[in-house]
């Protein structure tokens, strides 16, 4: 992300550079710009999904006027989207017992107790996924005095990724004899090493992080639209909302789309004409 706030601002410095003095009749239909945004994202680190923090939103455009009113645009951005998510499970301990003791137990022992007590392992699981975009959007531009309102399609590619996730457990039958077990000397620590490898969010919150991609949809696809006006010459207050088509979740059993909504300011100026070359 450093080397892309870098190339922003050489591509910046640059081009302004490149504009300066000159006048309007020395400008192609072409213009170029550049923008820098934000929106609020759940902050992961400290606090799932309790305290928020600003996702980075950035990039350059192209612009070209078919007339005084319309254009096409299109533009290269970076951008972070995130995902927060919460969700509880229900397991039989007596089922998962007998399927990690295999043939060592017959599951049929349980039956007996089996509904005359809780015998529940209660998961609840707290996770935040943060993604970094690659977008190419093909957008319509329609310029109405001082506002602009942009629309069209636009394409995504994953650049980075980081996941967190917290999982707590809570199996009431253990508590019952939990202490029975911790009387047993030796044997507990047999008994409470197979139960934190089984249950490792039983007694203690479970944290897990994990940068890789392989969990998210490399390629995405949706629309975006935005509204912009023009708060000095050139300089433009913009609010922009992006909505994806297609999950972000490589699993198919989660049809789970992103959308963002951001904040930002653009500065465009026009290309300068090279005399001889473009008429």
């Amino acid at each position: 992300m450093r080397k892309a706030i870098i190339f922003l601002w050489f591509f910046t410095s640059l081009s302004l550079s490149f504009a300066q003095g000159t006048s309007n009749k020395d400008y192609t239909r072409w213009s170029v710009g550049v923008r820098a945004g934000g929106s609020l994202m759940p902050d992961f680190e400290n606090q799932i999904q309790n305290n928020f923090k600003l996702g980075f939103d950035a990039g350059v455009s192209a612009t070209f006027k078919l007339n005084k009113t319309f254009a096409l645009k299109t533009e290269l951005l970076f951008t972070q989207k995130g995902k927060s998510y919460s969700f509880e499970t229900r397991d039989s301990l007596f089922n998962l017992l007998s399927g990690l003791l295999g043939t060592a137990i017959d599951p049929s022992l349980f039956n007996p107790i089996q509904g005359a007590v809780d015998d529940g392992v209660y998961s609840s699981y707290k996770g935040y996924h943060r993604l970094t975009y690659l977008e190419i959007p093909l957008l319509a531009e329609v310029n109405l005095y001082k506002f602009k309102i942009t629309a069209g399609p636009y394409i995504g590619f994953v650049m980075r990724a980081y996941s967190k996730e917290q999982l707590d457990q809570r199996i009431p039958l253990l508590d019952l004899i939990k202490p029975t077990i911790d009387s047993l000397g030796f044997v507990a620590v047999i008994f409470n090493n197979l139960i934190s490898s089984s249950f490792p969010g039983y007694g203690q919150t479970l944290t897990t992080e994990s940068t890789e991609t392989t969990a998210f949809t490399q390629f995405n696809y949706g629309y975006m639209c935005r509204l912009s006006y023009e708060i000095h010459k050139n300089t433009f207050l913009e609010a922009r909302y992006t909505a994806a088509l297609n999950s972000y979740l490589t699993d198919p059993a989660q049809n789970i789309s992103l959308s963002s909504f951001t904040l930002g300011l653009s500065y465009n100026f026009g290309i300068k004409k090279m005399r001889g070359i473009i008429p």
